[in-house]
């Protein structure tokens, strides 16, 4: 069943149940294995930002800015030291080995809540993310939904049953679709069971907007849409007015959001090396606009990645993407570049894809074929001009390596008419053709590396 109300506090248990932390958000009042601790409504304060921050470090400064407000003008980090000695007193077992508020070598500090490692109630069901994916697949949502809401009440953080749970579901659900345990329409059952579950985490963690408005967006070319939802309600539990622009987003649209909201960063996911080209042409609208810019996903891998596509800016995780769009929102803003949104030849020949693959599948190349090969060449062809346009965008080749050596193991149809390498070899000389230089050369190295 889902939520009718958001939980009104917060329990951690260890395994052995005996040292219950609770935070009573209605009562004002913390217990400790049953006893009421005493706590100042600072310390209180305190513990609360924290346990809503668990597991990642929490500098001094964001403490007394968040804290404190605005009587931090008068204070210095010294103060927050002082309460977090006052609250391991209170609350750990031995203060000078603290469990629940550890130091973070220069980075301030991290609430590590102890966790239950079943869900009570859940029965025989599966739990962790691979159980997860599997109830999502079977359609079973709302056991799902529980699941990850009992993960929410027990650690009392977000960000937590995000990097978790259910991004290392996802990640399940990928490796099972590449690797023909699932087939596609399993693949979107479970995207589908994911979003209810987000959007039941989503209702249960509300969190008042206090610090900014970022703009989200799905690069364009990309089909993945949970993870950026997963992003967002992270930016929002941590206080960001987020609008978030699901779907494959052209680049004039986008445009067109920034000049009309003016957000403080834009974010952009990016899943897929297929959408690497689009994630570029995001960047450059941003960059015209002299607003800073956040990528973030699978396919981006580096800082030097983030650098060639135009960005500001990299995040490996979406913990991290919300740190970086604070440290760039609050950054002094870019000079807006026209002169930088020149397209490349990645950019080029991304926007070439379509009239090509028309080409290629036009009347003399496709007799013959069946409709169901047509579309199989249409997919074919499409990801491999995508992929050849990313490579060229982010400057590695090993993207189409990695590409071309999965289907040439890939079970189902590829190019029923011409095969892999020929296909390879006939769409290098399309390219050549029609002006696409460098994606020809790229196509004709990488075709090289394939076995007969």
């Amino acid at each position: 069943m889902t939520p009718a109300i958001r939980p009104q506090h917060w329990t951690g248990r260890s395994t052995d149940r005996s040292d219950a932390l609770v935070i009573d958000l209605e009562a004002h009042v913390v217990r400790l294995g049953g006893r009421t601790v005493p706590l100042s409504p600072r310390e209180f304060d305190l513990l609360h930002y924290l346990q809503r921050h668990a597991g990642r470090a929490v500098s001094r400064a964001e403490l007394l800015e968040h804290v404190w407000g605005a009587d931090s003008r008068y204070l210095d980090n010294s103060t927050v030291t002082v309460h977090i000695r006052r609250l391991r007193t209170k609350l750990e077992p031995d203060p000078a080995e603290p469990r629940l508020v550890v130091t973070v070598r220069g980075g301030g500090y991290r609430f590590d809540p102890p966790h239950l490692p079943e869900i009570p109630g859940s029965g025989s069901q599966p739990t962790g993310s691979e159980g997860l994916a599997e109830l999502l697949v079977a359609g079973e949502r709302d056991i799902a939904v529980q699941v990850a809401l009992r993960l929410l009440q027990t650690t009392g953080c977000l960000e937590r049953v995000v990097s978790t749970l259910l991004v290392p579901a996802l990640h399940t659900f990928g490796a099972r679709w590449y690797d023909g345990v699932w087939s596609v329409s399993d693949e979107h059952t479970a995207t589908a069971g994911m979003q209810r579950v987000i959007a039941a985490l989503a209702f249960a963690s509300a969190t008042p907007a206090t610090e900014g408005h970022v703009v989200l967006a799905t690069a364009e070319g990309e089909e993945d849409t949970a993870r950026g939802e997963l992003v967002a309600e992270i930016l929002r539990s941590r206080g960001w007015a987020v609008t978030y622009v699901e779907g494959s987003a052209p680049a004039t649209e986008l445009g067109r959001l920034l000049d009309r909201v003016r957000p403080d960063a834009l974010l952009i996911s990016c899943t897929t090396a297929t959408g690497l080209p689009g994630a570029a042409r995001a960047a450059a609208v941003a960059r015209v606009r002299g607003c800073p810019t956040v990528v973030g996903g699978t396919a981006v891998s580096s800082d030097d990645d983030a650098r060639r596509l135009g960005a500001t800016a990299w995040a490996a995780t979406p913990t991290e993407a919300a740190d970086r769009v604070r440290e760039v929102a609050l950054a002094r803003p870019p000079t807006p570049r026209a002169d930088l949104d020149r397209a490349g030849p990645g950019a080029l020949l991304a926007a070439d894809v379509e009239r090509l693959v028309g080409l290629c599948l036009g009347d003399d190349v496709a007799q013959g074929l069946s409709t169901e090969d047509r579309r199989a060449d249409l997919f074919w062809l499409t990801a491999m001009l995508r992929t050849t346009a990313a490579a060229l965008v982010i400057q590695d080749r090993g993207l189409l390596d990695d590409h071309l050596s999965w289907r040439q193991g890939e079970p189902g149809p590829t190019l029923p008419l011409l095969g892999l390498r020929s296909s390879v070899e006939a769409t290098s000389a399309m390219l050549l053709a029609h002006g696409h230089r460098e994606g020809a050369a790229l196509l004709l190295e990488a075709s090289g590396a394939l076995t007969r």
